[in-house]
């Protein structure tokens, strides 16, 4: 049932018809316009930018299409959503990845521009069409929903979340099962997204108490306790249940996000983090809708009102600083910057309150429009820059693209700017009061407009480098089908969302394998495999992998034929070997610090697992002249010469004690900088 259907089966739409033309083709060119713009803004992002989430989703989606489970090609994968996966894996399943990523783009950007529909319907309530419509542009125009031409749950979470919410005022004004009933299953659809959406049940309750103190009456406080009581015996059984089962509900939850827990650390507290997150709330709106909302709030908080503004102001007092209090939360345990995307949802409610208050002819009362523009200002002047413009995560701060070169440069500047656009945006508020309406709502739009239009060229060049960075400028589907299945041996030489976009865009590598210690993150939690003393590659139980193609990266070699391999320039990670493998796999050479381009500085080490009786062949390319200390398992053997711009030849032998079960160690020194084009091992013949 949609949010449409469902409001006017409710009976709420006073003063509009459900089937009025002119709404409907209002909210179609809303929707399809918004859609098919941020369709257009997309198609020159490189999917995916965002790894491993974008990967783990669409490979997800591929899975569940094609075999209805939720696996990566065969393998488990943790739990991480089921909607989003069933949105994007559809398109794939049936054109390929090639041809289906351009329409998953397109379902997504349509899904998400979805969310103007209730914002609409819910903002008409309180105000009039045209301050209603208002209230659905400013929910296409934040800069989150560029999510929609990528593979992100941002899509899907952003419509129901507000469907939801909206559905919420009608359970308050009117707690009918028909309206508890829509509600939950909205809030079960979205949850379905992102276990986000858990926080919309306590919303409402706490919405419910809110409701009562508006309206001096308890009624629907009573009539939801039987909800409340319902919900905190299912929250207390579903945590024991997942606790008992698997040691912790919070990493439970997390599901493929619990990598994040175990390795990343806060930089600020939690209640650091609730502060700055309360200042990311006036910044996903552009700060004018919050001083509209909150005079909208405290109004009737201060006086006796019921029916549809008494509910909206009960929701968005008991949404959004809960909302603050997870994301604040979640933020200081695992991210350590401001999480804008998670927030979100927060603005189209916001954007209702402004629309209701511009409708109501903008009043400013002087104490609440005052302390609210302090808060806004003092929190720009206060709050940490690098929490608000994370150097390494962009893809969660839309809302400040327009800031990274300054902070970038300056944090003070940065601050300075923030600081003077704050002041500007509240500076509107001086407007005379008859022009205050248009002036307000102008400035608003244009801002959302330009910070959404920065926000869009931002994730064009930043995913587009990012893929030249970790994989280079070439085609990324190399590997041919006749060599699968593919097993992918992941030795640390490169980061792990250069493997994950090397899985994803080759459906011929099946499966992945990994040293102690190396973080993959697609396929989720790979089995171990170490490389023997005499080069074979072993599973934890010591059993041999026994696959037939093995990938590799560039600085690994194997016993077998080299079939193909990928090594570009512009990446600023080594390439890419496929073998036909000699059976057991076994490692014959492995180079660790070599640059991307085989160049070295410093100390270089070659390890030659099973060296036997053989020698370490090289072809070096002098740069700086500087010459080469070799040593031999510790020992020194001697020194080569490089000089500037010319090409050498060396043999480096192992020790005569050297067998088919000792790892030989050179180790080439320099002071200098050398080029190379060959390092491998070759035993005597």
């Amino acid at each position: 049932m949609t949010t449409h259907t469902l409001l006017c089966e409710s009976g709420t739409l006073s003063g509009v018809s459900s089937t009025g033309r002119r709404t409907t083709l209002l909210l179609g060119v809303l929707v399809v316009g918004s859609a098919a713009i941020r369709l257009v803004a997309s198609n020159g992002a490189t999917i995916p930018w965002i790894t491993p989430d974008e990967v783990v989703y669409a490979l997800t989606g591929e899975s569940l299409w094609e075999h209805g489970t939720l696996t990566i090609r065969g393998l488990a994968a943790p739990y991480t959503s089921l909607l989003t996966p069933a949105i994007v894996g559809a398109p794939i399943a049936a054109l390929g990845l090639d041809g289906g990523i351009g329409v998953a783009q397109a379902l997504q950007s349509l899904v998400m521009a979805t969310a103007a529909i209730p914002v609409f319907l819910w903002a008409r309530r309180l105000t009039s069409q045209g301050w209603a419509a208002l209230a659905a542009v400013l929910t296409l125009l934040v800069p989150g929903l560029a999510y929609g031409g990528l593979l992100m749950t941002e899509a899907a979470f952003y419509p129901f979340a507000v469907a939801s919410l909206a559905t919420g005022t009608l359970v308050l004004e009117r707690p009918t099962l028909l309206r508890q009933g829509a509600f939950f299953g909205l809030v079960t659809l979205a949850a379905t997204v992102r276990m986000q959406a858990l926080v919309l049940v306590p919303a409402l309750l706490l919405a419910a108490v809110v409701h009562a103190r508006i309206t001096r009456s308890w009624s629907v406080a009573r009539a939801l306790a039987p909800v409340g009581v319902l919900a905190l015996v299912g929250g207390v059984g579903v945590a024991t249940a997942v606790a008992a089962g698997s040691g912790s509900l919070w990493e439970s939850l997390l599901g493929a996000y619990q990598p994040v827990v175990e390795t990343s650390t806060s930089t600020l507290g939690v209640i650091g983090a609730i502060g700055v997150h309360a200042v990311g709330i006036a910044l996903v709106s552009l700060a004018l809708p919050l001083v509209g909302s909150v005079v909208v709030c405290v109004d009737a908080l201060r006086k006796r009102v019921t029916g549809p503004r008494a509910a909206y102001a009960a929701i968005a007092v008991g949404y959004v600083p809960l909302l603050v209090l997870q994301v604040a939360a979640f933020s200081a345990q695992n991210v350590g910057y401001l999480s804008q995307r998670y927030l979100l949802t927060a603005a189209p409610v916001l954007f209702v309150g402004f629309a209701a208050w511009l409708g109501a002819g903008a009043p400013r009362p002087r104490r609440v429009v005052g302390v609210t523009v302090a808060f806004v200002v003092v929190g720009a002047a206060l709050a940490p820059v690098d929490e608000l413009v994370p150097g390494t995560g962009v893809q969660d701060a839309l809302w400040t693209t327009w800031l990274q070169g300054t902070a970038a440069e300056s944090q003070w500047a940065a601050r300075a700017v923030l600081v003077a656009v704050a002041a500007a945006l509240l500076a509107v508020l001086l407007v005379p009061r008859r022009r205050l309406p248009a002036a307000c709502a102008a400035v608003v739009v244009v801002g959302l407009a330009a910070v959404s239009v920065d926000a869009t060229r931002t994730v064009v060049r930043e995913s587009d480098v990012r893929q030249t960075l970790l994989a280079g400028a070439a085609d990324p589907t190399w590997i041919a089908s006749r060599y699968a299945p593919v097993t992918l041996l992941a030795t640390g030489d490169h980061p792990p969302a250069t493997v994950a976009r090397t899985f994803f865009w080759n459906p011929a590598v099946r499966s992945t394998v990994r040293l102690p210690d190396v973080d993959v993150t697609v396929p989720p939690s790979p089995p171990v495999v170490e490389i023997g003393r005499d080069g074979v590659v072993r599973a934890a139980d010591g059993s041999p992998l026994g696959a037939q193609s093995v990938l590799t990266p560039a600085t690994v070699t194997l016993a077998g034929a080299l079939v193909g391999q990928r090594l570009d320039p512009a990446a600023q990670v080594p390439g890419w070997r496929l073998w036909r493998a000699e059976q057991p796999v076994r490692v014959t050479t492995r180079v660790i610090g070599a640059l991307p381009n085989g160049d070295f500085t410093g100390e270089l080490t070659v390890l030659a697992p099973g060296c036997g009786q053989g020698a370490l062949e090289l072809t070096l390319l002098g740069k700086s002249g500087d010459p080469i200390s070799v040593t031999v398992d510790g020992i020194p053997w001697g020194e080569l010469q490089a000089p500037d711009g010319v090409v050498v030849r060396a043999r480096v032998p192992a020790p005569p004690y050297a067998n088919a079960d000792h790892t030989c160690v050179f180790v080439l020194a320099t002071d200098g900088y050398t080029g190379s084009t060959r390092i491998e091992y070759v035993a005597a013949g």
